[in-house]
């Protein structure tokens, strides 16, 4: 007999589009070849929600469920990057050149940084969203670092009454450019000079 719990969950399984149930099933097919036993949608789903709950992930603020997706990106990558490298609060010159508009240039500070990327501040209407590949230009003039150039592309973004945020992952550096930037913020670490910047989630 299927319970009533069972019965829910195939009904939200069913509101699902076509390529969100594949998605699911691949998942399945991955466990199945790894370990020969297959998790099934209803375990996925589970699953999922549970690691949100785990992560502390709220509705606060998004109003639909790409804002949502957003505030679950960046949650995850800044959990991940927070573990793997030390972030500074830090303003080092930063130039932004969107791909699909190299023209159209973006100048300003990072507001912290780290290994796998930074943070910034962009006026209020600007056109960057979430997913945008971009070409960085980052440099210190003070501690003679730089410029080094880069690959990113935006992981999240909060929008503000007279501005915006935004993060930048990055997924390029030259080999050259990323050995000189280890040793700059090495030096930074050891130094001192940053500060280890966590972002507290409950404010998403």
């Amino acid at each position: 007999m299927i319970s009533n719990n069972d019965k829910k969950r195939k009904r939200v399984i069913a509101l699902l589009t076509r390529d969100e149930m594949e998605y699911l099933d691949k998942i399945g097919m991955d466990s199945l070849f790894s370990t020969g036993s297959r998790l099934s949608r209803i375990e996925i789903m589970s699953a999922l929600v549970d690691a949100a709950k785990r992560l502390g992930i709220t509705g606060k603020g998004a109003k639909d469920k790409y804002e949502l997706l957003e505030k679950i990106i960046h949650i995850t990558t800044s959990q991940t990057e927070r573990r793997e490298f030390p972030r500074f609060k830090k303003g080092i010159s930063v130039t932004l050149k969107k791909a699909d508009a190299p023209e159209n240039e973006k100048r300003g500070f990072t507001q912290d940084i780290s290994l796998g990327g930074f943070s910034m501040q962009l006026a209020a209407g600007d056109d960057y969203k979430v997913g945008d590949v971009i070409g960085v230009e980052l440099s210190d003039s003070k501690k003679s670092f730089g410029p080094m150039r880069a690959v990113g592309r935006v992981v999240w973004k909060r929008e503000f009454s007279n501005n915006s945020e935004i993060g930048v992952m990055f997924t390029h550096i030259e080999n050259a450019d990323n050995d000189k930037f280890c040793k700059y913020l090495n030096t930074q670490y050891e130094n001192g000079e940053g500060e280890d910047s966590d972002i507290d989630n409950n404010d998403m």
